[in-house]
């Protein structure tokens, strides 16, 4: 049997310290993260089975190769910031998200932890990243924020959309000029066809509308669904007489184009309540919306399927100007 003598001076490891070892190797085994170390100028001197399922290499094929094979172009640079973090932070940890480069050359959105390994001194001698995928989590955001700013039935903007949208519209228009208009378009009978409108006589005439807007319309318009029949429109550098004849049209095509429902095609009828802004006007997102449903509201006053205009006032709260 081959006996192992130790250096003099040297100290035989405890049975803890052999056990804290074989431990943490089997979690870096275990561990679905990629746990890898590299030297202080970028060279790998280990890669995790973790690392070989996220990114595609195997250990062989990185170890003792510059790790900036993982960094894609568009990320070039931020490694620098990365270490300015790294060696200014208390906790001596740098954490991002980010991206890199797999094996196939696909992207992998990452959670990306760093951190300097030290020598019994304290001096760096080396890096630990520590980098977790993060795809599902950013597939999930991406829904999330598909929902939140588009309708699931028409593929419209939200309503809250919609207004953080015409919030961005008015201080350019203001700057420039430009004026516009807000059309709100109000559907008769949806909420008795059906009660619930993602399917059904309701979705059918709701989808239907939503197709006719979007066909009639500049690309530089901006269309959305409020509420159960409400729809919005914001008409950039559009006059009151613009507004007028858009709206006029819209109710027009909607009586005219006959929507497939249950079967059979019938007319839709809608009022249009019109907002108009002037170059330089006060008006808020908020005022302009309540101005055009004042004037929706006018509008189905005097015997429905009409078009009323409005202006907006300083403060809503005032009142609009209405117009016929």
């Amino acid at each position: 049997m081959r006996t192992i003598k130790l250096r003099q001076g040297a100290r035989k490891p405890s049975r803890t310290e052999s056990f804290d070892s074989r431990h943490l190797a089997a979690i870096v085994r275990s561990s679905e993260d990629a746990i890898v170390t590299t030297t202080l100028s970028g060279e790998v001197s280990s890669w995790s089975p973790g690392a070989e399922l996220i990114f595609g290499y195997r250990a062989d094929e990185l170890i003792g190769k510059p790790i900036d094979v993982l960094i894609p172009h568009h990320r070039e640079g931020e490694e620098v910031a990365l270490m300015a973090d790294l060696f200014m932070s208390r906790d001596g940890v740098a954490r991002t998200e980010t991206e890199r480069i797999a094996r196939d050359g696909s992207l992998v959105p990452i959670a990306l932890t760093i951190t300097a390994i030290r020598d019994e001194e304290g001096g760096a001698v080396g890096l630990s990243l520590i980098a977790r995928d993060v795809i599902e989590r950013k597939v999930l955001e991406v829904e999330a924020d598909y929902l939140h700013r588009y309708d699931q039935l028409t593929g419209l903007y939200t309503r809250r959309e919609f207004e953080h949208l015409l919030r961005r519209q008015l201080p350019y228009s203001r700057r420039y000029g430009c004026g516009g208009a807000v059309l709100l378009l109000d559907v008769d009978g949806v909420a008795n066809r059906n009660a619930d409108l993602r399917r059904g006589d309701g979705g059918e005439l709701l989808t239907h509308v939503a197709r006719l807007l979007t066909n009639r319309l500049r690309t530089t318009d901006t269309v959305g669904r409020l509420g159960a029949d409400r729809f919005a429109v914001l008409l950039p550098e559009a006059t009151e007489g613009d507004a007028r004849t858009v709206a006029d049209d819209l109710v027009a095509r909607l009586a005219t184009h006959l929507a497939p429902i249950a079967g059979r095609r019938r007319p839709v009828s809608c009022n249009i309540g019109v907002a108009c802004f002037d170059n330089g006007a006060p008006a808020s997102a908020d005022e302009l919306i309540s101005t055009a449903d004042s004037a929706v509201r006018f509008a189905k006053l005097a015997g429905g399927d009409r078009v009323v205009c409005a202006r907006a006032t300083r403060d809503s709260r005032h009142g609009a100007a209405i117009g016929s």
